[in-house]
């Protein structure tokens, strides 16, 4: 955005269970408040006050693609852990553009979208601990699936999805395999 700036509120941290659809609603709410308590009755009676944005502060934001919602877990983009980056990554790109991983089990290679995840505990390889599906990553971080969509499925839950594997193993492939 630019332009002046009529009102704002005080930032508050990003916690655990936020993601980008909580934030949304919060900060639409605020938004409301802000715009009918403060905003608007300083406009009608004259007292508004607008003030300028810092250009310094100004940051890009391109838009986001389907793509960019592959969940890497063979390196983090920065300093996080790898499993640290996709748990952000689920959190901040939910609901669109969505996540996913794509992945091989048996003969089927498909997209598996990740509707929530977490960081795990140290797990020797891909295995199931209620209730979570625990991926090991590339840099000894684990990666816990606690919600995913296969294709043409209902959301469901990580046991759900560990069942319906029926033993085959899963494999996880990069971003332009299936």
């Amino acid at each position: 955005d630019a332009g002046p700036i009529a009102a704002q509120s005080v930032p508050r941290p990003v916690t655990e269970g936020d993601t980008a659809a909580t934030l949304l609603d919060e900060l639409f709410n605020e938004g409301c408040d802000l715009l009918i308590n403060d905003v608007l009755p300083s406009l009608f009676d004259g007292s508004l006050e607008m003030r300028e944005q810092n250009d310094d502060d100004v940051t890009e934001a391109p838009k986001l693609t389907k793509d960019e919602g592959f969940l890497n877990i063979h390196e983090s983009p920065d300093a996080r852990s790898v499993a640290e980056a996709c748990r952000d990554k689920v959190r901040a790109f939910a609901p669109w553009p969505g996540t996913f991983l794509n992945v091989r089990a048996g003969d089927a290679a498909y997209r598996l979208k990740v509707l929530e995840a977490r960081i795990g505990d140290a797990v020797d390889g891909v295995s199931y601990r209620k209730p979570a599906l625990s991926i090991p990553c590339a840099d000894g971080s684990v990666l816990d699936l606690l919600r995913v969509q296969p294709p043409n499925k209902k959301a469901m839950d990580a046991a759900s999805f560990w069942n319906g594997l029926r033993g085959a193993e899963l494999e996880f492939l990069g971003l332009e395999d299936p």
